[in-house]
């Protein structure tokens, strides 16, 4: 879930739900609505600066497209690029991609099947790079794992990549084409989300059902916290995170418990809770207080309020 810079607009896809949909909703009005990008199997969104967003249109049997839109307005893209085999054509205000991540993860039928590949957005020069991950196909359970999600280092031309069911995401240089290292999280095997802080050289992440943050410089572990406890004797996974505007605090949705709670970023603790209902898959922390999420099972918008928590 992506918001804009004046808090007014959300942007959203649940793949499993919403397929080829964008999901939107106006904060001050309450309007929620869908806007149906190409025909793929889902969509993935990923935040840019000047309140953009790039949607990778993601199929298992047809060649992935990637498309540029605004928060506000997402209705009609901005730019696109369409990408067959090798090879990326623009489509558009090219000066678009300049305020968009330039590392994607995209699926298509290489090799006369669904595989995956980093594509890389060179927007300066108008080229697309699309690069076979060798690490992870000699390295990796197929059948049991895939690549979820790629970031890139801030300030730096290095990306960090999430592995299915695996506690080490991998840093890799793109320009080395080389794997660098693995990181170590909580060893707790989830599906990790990653999320860089913008005012601290650090990388926060999920791993399963615990939030740890890593210092950028050395990847060393700062902090972990396990933020889900077992229901009924069975451990739960947690959803998406989210930095306020500020970055004082980071939200964590946690579907077992119908809540979002909120870590301070400083201390590392958990300071406030906003109790939703249902099962809050991924979120969005506003400056005010309010917090937005969506349900895991039905794509139903959640909204509440944080509190000042005190518990264990």
């Amino acid at each position: 879930m992506i918001v804009d810079s004046s808090e007014s607009h959300l942007v959203s896809s649940l793949g499993w739900i919403d397929k080829s949909k964008l999901w939107t909703y106006e904060v001050a009005s309450g309007r929620e609505s869908y806007i149906t990008v190409g025909d793929a199997d889902y969509l993935s969104l990923l935040p840019g600066r000047q309140d953009l967003f790039a949607c990778v249109q993601q199929t298992t049997c047809r060649w992935p497209e990637i498309s540029a839109h605004s928060i506000s307005s997402p209705r009609g893209a901005l730019a696109r690029i369409i990408v067959e085999d090798d090879a990326g054509v623009f489509v558009g205000d090219t000066t678009v991609w300049q305020e968009l991540p330039s590392a994607y993860l995209v699926q298509g039928p290489w090799d006369g099947r669904v595989s995956q590949r980093l594509l890389l957005v060179h927007a300066e020069s108008r080229e697309v790079e699309i690069q076979r991950m060798a690490w992870f196909d000699e390295s990796y359970d197929h059948v049991y794992q895939s690549i979820i999600g790629v970031v890139q280092v801030p300030g730096s031309e290095l990306v960090v990549f999430s592995v299915q069911r695996d506690s080490h995401p991998v840093l890799y240089a793109p320009q080395a084409r080389t794997a660098l290292r693995r990181i170590s999280l909580a060893g707790r095997a989830g599906n990790p989300v990653l999320l860089f802080r913008q005012t601290a050289p650090e990388l926060w992440a999920t791993d399963y059902d615990t939030v740890v943050r890593l210092e950028t410089s050395n990847w060393l572990l700062l902090d972990s916290q396990h933020v889900q406890p077992a229901v009924a004797g069975t451990a739960h996974f947690i959803g998406g995170l989210a930095f306020d505007r500020s970055e004082r605090i980071c939200a964590v949705a946690r579907p077992a418990s119908g809540d979002v709670i909120a870590l301070d970023t400083d201390t590392f603790h958990v300071t406030h809770r906003a109790e939703l209902g249902r099962q809050p898959i991924e979120v969005v922390a506003l400056r005010d207080g309010r917090v937005f999420s969506r349900d895991w099972k039905t794509g139903r918008l959640l909204t509440g309020m944080l509190m000042p928590f005190i518990g264990s």
